[in-house]
């Protein structure tokens, strides 16, 4: 029996002892480190025994979290509070929910997921929320790779609003299509938007496209270069979110992960989807720049049970996921696209 298994119920004992049973191991952490979707696949259970099997879990690792206390804010933190909005949602109450409310002000959130999951999708929908919340509010758009979708940006924009030209106005949209350029402009460029005090979001989309590869052959050496720019280019965001309280929300791509990890190394290296083994492109020094990740990805029919392949024939099946963040508890939500953006199911 695992250490503070005791003080629970028999019903909780026997949870806990089905899930170490099916996972094959005696070590309640490594449970943890399982994704939620993995971890319940892995298991069998439903949604409501996996999410109340993880919350055991934490109360037997860390009993002390529930002696923790929220702190009373200090007046001048009430003030900046009134000053600022309470932060952009996506629009839909459950995927709100599920992405703890909404995006808050000073916050760094990274996107990651694999090609046509749906980053690009998510970073307008909330570009058009950041907008709607706020009628006199600008949003700063940054993309590096294609073209901007401001068709689709119109369309979302068209569903929530009748006043599509205005709403496409207030947003700065500029294309970069090599690193140095794309730093000297997040550098001296942006700052003067930030400014005027009307930019509730910043989007960087995609923030790997130009640190992903290197034509240097010493590869640790193109790695430490590249460790360096994230560093100063965190810095930089960093300096947007205390100076302008706006929101940062970045685009990472993902690269194949072969091996097993360690189990130390698994949040900041790995990320899960499905059934396919991922990584975040930028890997342990983004990670820890970030403030919260989330997760996309889509499972395919074929890939699902035979009663989930003829309950979902012809579409493939999206999720979102906050893997970790400082404001709300890791929760994923099966999502659908349409034409004004994601929604839950």
């Amino acid at each position: 029996m695992v250490t503070g298994m005791e003080a629970l119920s028999k019903e909780d004992q026997d949870l806990l002892a089905r899930c170490l049973s099916k996972l094959n191991t005696s070590d309640a952490s490594h449970c943890l480190l399982l994704p939620s979707g993995e971890f319940q696949r892995a298991t069998g259970l439903n949604d409501r025994q996996s999410a109340h099997a993880r919350t055991l879990l934490f109360q037997i690792l860390y009993p002390w979290r529930a002696k923790l206390q929220r702190a009373l804010p200090h007046p001048q933190q009430q003030q900046q509070q009134q000053q600022h909005p309470p932060g952009i949602t996506t629009g839909d109450p459950r995927l709100d929910l599920c992405l703890g409310g909404f995006l808050p002000p000073g916050s760094l959130t990274e996107i990651v997921g694999e090609s046509a999951t749906g980053k690009t999708q998510l970073c307008l929908q909330l570009t058009v929320s950041a907008l709607l919340h706020n009628p006199s509010s600008e949003v700063i758009y940054i993309y590096t790779e294609g073209a901007f979708p401001a068709g689709r940006l119109a369309g979302m924009a068209r569903r929530r609003t009748n006043n599509v030209d205005a709403l496409m106005r207030r947003v700065h949209v500029a294309g970069f299509a090599d690193l140095e350029t794309m730093l000297h402009a997040m550098e001296y460029k942006v700052p003067g938007i930030l400014a005027k005090g009307i930019v509730p979001l910043v989007v960087v989309d995609s923030v790997a496209a130009h640190l992903r590869f290197g034509d240097d052959p010493d590869q640790m050496a193109f790695y430490r270069r590249r460790a360096a720019i994230m560093v100063q280019l965190g810095k930089r965001i960093k300096k947007w979110n205390g100076q302008w309280r706006c929101a940062v929300l970045a685009t990472n791509q993902v690269r194949d992960v072969f091996g097993e990890p360690s189990a130390g190394a698994y949040r900041t290296q790995v990320v899960s989807l499905v059934a396919d083994r991922k990584a975040p492109a930028l890997g342990a020094v983004w990670a820890n720049i970030i403030d919260a990740r989330i997760v996309m990805y889509q499972r395919r029919a074929a890939d699902a049970g035979a009663a989930e392949i003829a309950e979902n024939i012809g579409r493939n099946r999206r999720w979102i996921e906050l893997e970790f963040s400082p404001w709300a508890p890791r929760a994923q939500c099966e999502v659908t696209l349409s034409d004004s953006g994601f929604h839950h199911i």
